[in-house]
């Protein structure tokens, strides 16, 4: 995947995460269907993904569980203004950051770099 492409899709999906995050913020939320009560076997905890099992993945699975990390991080901290260049050189900092601690939960790896990003 080359650099433009990578911009242009971590570009639509931080502001269509954005997007969400501001629709669900903006709406009260439902009451729990007996459905939504339910074990659901199929749901990930963002907290236990390491970055080795992110190196394992595919290049387009790595490149799009990136970019749903920026947006989780840029909707939980409220960012309304994403400045793709410096995602880009967060995203290299964060691979290098992986390499080297690949035993790292991403989470903390993504907090500990996008702590210093603009809002």
């Amino acid at each position: 995947m080359n650099a433009t492409k990578f911009t242009q899709i971590l570009t639509t999906v931080l502001l269509l995460g954005e997007l969400s995050a501001m629709a669900a913020y903006s709406q009260p939320k439902p009451a729990p269907t007996r459905l939504e009560t339910r074990p659901n076997t199929s749901t990930v905890d963002l907290a236990q993904v390491t970055c080795q099992s992110v190196l394992k993945m595919s290049n387009e699975d790595r490149a799009y569980t990136l970019i749903f990390f920026h947006g989780y991080i840029s909707g939980k901290n409220n960012e309304r203004l994403v400045d793709t260049a410096e995602l880009t050189a967060i995203t290299g900092k964060i691979a290098d950051a992986c390499n080297a601690h690949p035993e790292t939960p991403l989470m903390q790896v993504f907090t500990q770099f996008r702590s210093t990003t603009q809002k």
